[in-house]
């Protein structure tokens, strides 16, 4: 049952969640704001709620039979066949999910009870929700690939250096404060959303046949090689962008570090057309390794170098 379970927790994709609360952590340390509890505990629910939505998407499947055979994906074993497939899946739900929500509380906590956490915490289920279920689920279209950006980009970056920021910023929080998370966020987004896509690129045919409209499907096997070229420029440029603004002196090392990682994404997109299904894990851990290499790269420059903000500050 356990055996299962981690199987279908797809532990694989756990670097995406950990490189978007590594890039929050990298966004407050720009100004000097990073704070380690915070961090630690943000990535103790970033993990939950990741193998939380990815069994929560398993259980869909099983649901729906909507054409991805979890059964042959964790190899269900006769041993384990004395517990339904569903039975596990809902269980596993339930555990990792009361995780996820006492997490959550902690984090809310911190936060000291802002409104706009409940909004994002709302927004959160109901974006998982619709991604897994429904007339039609989110996951079987382009907005798979928005959510992932977005979720694990933007959103969860910023969410990260603002409960940071409270805590250390003199002034009110402002642009100054948030402005790293944005560009750090599109980065993680970015890199979040091409292994996604990468995934779906090597299930073209088989999602056309189950009905499916996914990017890939949408643009083909060329055509998504070079959107996930495009994305990767585009990290490249949100980098370099953000770097100028906020880390001048230093502005072209973070630059050149996800010049490095987006290399990583255009090779994988190159390699596409020259593998298989089964080499999905391959390809999706080096897009989600590096993505947390870098994020953890930049926490420890940002660290090394960022320096808090002391506008306003009276030195007697």
């Amino acid at each position: 049952m356990v055996k299962t379970l981690l199987k279908c927790a797809d532990l694989q994709t756990l670097p995406v969640g950990i490189a978007s609360v590594l890039a929050g952590a990298a966004a407050a340390a720009v100004n000097g704001n990073f704070e380690w509890l915070t961090v630690s505990v943000c990535l103790l629910f970033i993990v939950c709620f990741q193998i939380t939505a990815n069994i929560v998407h398993r259980y869909s499947v099983v649901l729906q039979h909507s054409g991805e055979h979890v059964e042959e994906y964790i190899q269900y074993s006769q041993r384990e066949m004395q517990f339904p497939l569903k039975k596990v899946l809902h269980e596993g739900i339930g555990v990792m999910g009361m995780l996820t929500i006492i997490f959550s509380l902690i984090i809310f906590q911190m936060g000291m009870g802002q409104w706009w956490m409940f909004l994002v915490a709302v927004v959160t289920v109901l974006a998982l929700y619709l991604n897994s279920f429904g007339v039609y689920p989110l996951s079987k279209t382009p907005m798979n690939y928005v959510l992932t950006f977005l979720f694990f980009g933007p959103v969860a970056v910023v969410s990260v250096t603002y409960l940071q920021a409270r805590y250390h910023a003199v002034d009110a929080l402002t642009w100054h404060d948030l402005g790293p998370g944005v560009f750090c966020g599109i980065v993680a987004g970015v890199f979040a959303g091409n292994s996604v896509l990468v995934y779906n690129a090597l299930n073209i045919e088989k999602d056309r046949h189950f009905g499916k409209h996914t990017l890939a499907t949408i643009f083909g096997l060329k055509g998504t090689q070079l959107f996930l070229t495009l994305a990767s420029v585009l990290a490249v440029g949100a980098a370099a962008f953000g770097s100028v603004l906020f880390m001048k002196s230093i502005w072209w090392i973070p630059t050149l570090i996800v010049a490095g990682g987006a290399g990583v994404n255009v090779w994988v997109a190159r390699r596409l057309g020259a593998s298989s299904l089964e080499d999905y894990p391959r390809l999706t851990a080096w897009i989600n390794w590096t993505s947390l290499a870098i994020q953890l790269v930049f926490v420890i420059i940002f660290l090394a170098c960022g320096a808090p903000d002391t506008r306003g500050i009276d030195y007697l």
